[in-house]
């Protein structure tokens, strides 16, 4: 069995590795939505609110969101237990709802295309409930199976450090890669 110092370091490293990963992320985002600002305007912002219009932003730049709280939850040493829970509640939300919602946009898409039918619109709403209700599913069972690592009752090492069962997240990408994979057929 490893020593509690073996542990911290592979978490420490481990933790290190994922920071950079999420800070090259939005980096890479940053960059991107500088890139395509101006037709970002164009598009998006100077034309009349609707349905789509919200989603798409909420679904552009709730991505800002998550990774600042990822970024806050791995570099901030100091979180209560409590304060880390909620921040990796919100989390999880965030990446069910930004999962999802992109979806709900290639609904109204293929609802547009088939002439806004009724017929249509019913099969595509029973489509999206049967596939995507697993996934908010395995999103409340992932974060109901949150643990934060503990070692002779303190923590491993300072900082925010959550486990979970995993077979919740991969039963939802399964799911959610199933659901893609149909509308593209």
């Amino acid at each position: 069995m490893s020593s509690p110092e073996e542990i911290a370091s592979k978490l420490t490293d481990h933790t290190q590795n994922v920071t950079y990963l999420h800070a090259a992320s939005l980096a890479l985002w940053i960059f991107e939505n500088l890139i395509t600002m101006n037709m970002e305007i164009t598009y998006i912002w100077m034309t009349r609110w609707n349905v789509i219009k919200v989603v798409y932003i909420f679904v552009r730049y709730s991505t800002y969101i998550d990774l600042a709280l990822n970024i806050i939850v791995e570099c901030v040493p100091t979180l209560s237990a409590a304060s880390c829970k909620s921040l990796c509640y919100a989390i999880i939300l965030f990446l069910v709802i930004g999962l999802t919602a992109p979806d709900l946009i290639l609904t109204l898409r293929v609802w547009a295309v088939w002439r806004t039918t009724r017929t249509m619109g019913i099969i595509l709403v029973l489509v999206n409930i049967i596939f995507l209700t697993p996934i908010w599913i395995s999103g409340g069972f992932l974060a109901n199976s949150l643990k934060f690592s503990l070692q002779n009752g303190h923590l491993i090492r300072e900082g925010c450090i959550a486990s979970a069962n995993v077979r919740f997240a991969t039963a939802a990408w399964g799911v959610l890669l199933a659901y893609q994979t149909g509308q593209t057929s």
